[in-house]
């Protein structure tokens, strides 16, 4: 869940609505993706495909290729708790979380992310949200971010007390995400126990129980 690219998905389908282009989807995506690149300083197809066909979304691209994009539905149980800390961060926040990221990894570290992104996506696949939450385990851009986020293993350990399937920082930061099967736990009582533990920190916090979205759509006034 990332705000820089939803706002440059918005503007591609707003414009793409507006001209009458008649855009495709993975259009869409690769100019959304430049204007995201604008504003934050590198593309990431993967943020604003995600805001433009809602649901879970693999996306494969590059700055040559144009991006390619599946879209998989997620399961109807499936509760999403966002508890967000109030902490100070620079202006241009995206493009500072980017720059905490290593030059370079081992490959040790990326066949592990590798093979929880492959868990995430037969999770969707098969709608089973234990196997999306394990696949939830990130090796190399969270070991990086989370000192921004102050007590952020503590209340990932809470969430995960309280019944949540997997944990992660919400796009690049400061919120939270935290995944739930209603059917085996209440979200509220996740997001209660997420928000509790910043608190336990010193942190003040907000924080919200939703679902995952059905992607940008055009509104139109009477």
């Amino acid at each position: 869940m990332g705000s820089s690219g939803a706002s440059a998905a918005a503007a591609a389908v707003a414009m793409n609505e507006l001209l009458g282009l008649g855009l495709s989807n993975d259009e869409l995506i690769f100019y959304a993706g430049k204007a995201e690149g604008a504003t934050s300083g590198s593309r990431h197809y993967d943020n604003v495909a995600a805001s433009i066909l809602g649901g879970f979304v693999v996306v494969r691209g590059g700055d040559v290729d144009r991006p390619n994009a599946v879209r998989f539905d997620p399961p109807a149980s499936l509760a999403v708790c966002v508890a967000t800390p109030v902490v100070s961060l620079p202006q241009r926040k995206t493009e500072y979380a980017r720059s905490l990221l290593p030059k370079s990894v081992s490959l040790e570290m990326l066949v592990a992310n590798v093979a929880n992104a492959s868990l995430m996506v037969s999770g969707f696949a098969k709608k089973d949200i234990k196997l999306i939450g394990k696949g939830m385990n990130d090796k190399v851009v969270e070991h990086a971010r989370k000192a921004m986020i102050p007590g952020f293993d503590w209340v990932r350990s809470k969430a995960l007390d309280a019944g949540a399937e997997g944990v992660c920082i919400s796009g690049a930061g400061p919120s939270m995400l935290a995944i739930v099967d209603k059917g085996r736990s209440e979200p509220e009582k996740v997001l209660e126990a997420m928000r509790s533990a910043f608190g336990e920190e010193g942190v003040k916090s907000s924080g919200y129980v939703t679902r995952i979205g059905k992607g940008a759509r055009v509104v139109k006034s009477s």
